[in-house]
């Protein structure tokens, strides 16, 4: 028995309805997704695509979601006086992917806010997470920020990561497995400090 078959009010080529969503019976899947690529190529859907990223990333690494609207973020970022050039650029170059528009965090330890984000290209925003990683303050996805208590748990500081309290305590970044024995109870203390997941 054949499929119930149904034309897509775009391409006008009749497809079974498996190549339709329930939710729109109109236009066919590929024509639902082309059309998703080309918006994402406008100013506007290239905005609607970044906030939609920070809050999935904001949700991955459990931290605050941004403290602003897509609609706020959209204005910002027609604020910024070197927007268009990027934007521009982006296109000329036939959409690669390196030089993208991207909103980077200055201090990647804290969350977004209008303070502190930067607009820059894809390629910049990579270098600066490279930088950061080397330097051990990249929050990665399953970073988990820790609490240093002296020996008596008196609260010293809370670290965003294991890292960064490793560069902080050693000057370097080190081995986690240490810290993360203590977090996780099998150790008492390491480094001279009681330690546990904030």
């Amino acid at each position: 028995k054949e499929s119930p078959m149904h034309t897509c009010s775009k391409c006008h080529i009749a497809k079974p309805f498996v190549e339709f969503r329930s939710t729109n019976l109109q236009t066919c899947k590929a024509c639902q997704c082309l059309a998703a690529k080309e918006s994402n190529k406008t100013p506007m859907g290239l905005i609607r695509r970044i906030y939609g990223n920070q809050r999935m990333t904001c949700r991955k690494m459990n931290r605050p979601l941004p403290n602003y609207s897509c609609k706020e973020l959209q204005q910002w970022v027609h604020d910024q006086p070197h927007f268009q050039t990027l934007y521009t650029d982006w296109v000329n170059s036939g959409y690669q992917k390196e030089l993208i528009p991207s909103i980077d965090r200055i201090e990647n330890h804290k969350s977004y806010t209008l303070t502190n984000i930067q607009l820059v290209t894809w390629q910049t925003n990579l270098k600066n997470q490279k930088t950061q990683n080397i330097a051990g303050t990249f929050l990665h996805t399953g970073s988990k920020a820790v609490r240093q208590l002296d020996p008596d748990g008196t609260l010293i500081m809370e670290h965003p990561s294991i890292s960064c309290a490793m560069r902080h305590i050693k000057g370097k970044s080190g081995t986690v497995s240490n810290i993360s024995n203590v977090c996780n109870g099998k150790w008492p203390t390491a480094y001279g400090y009681r330690w546990e997941w904030a």
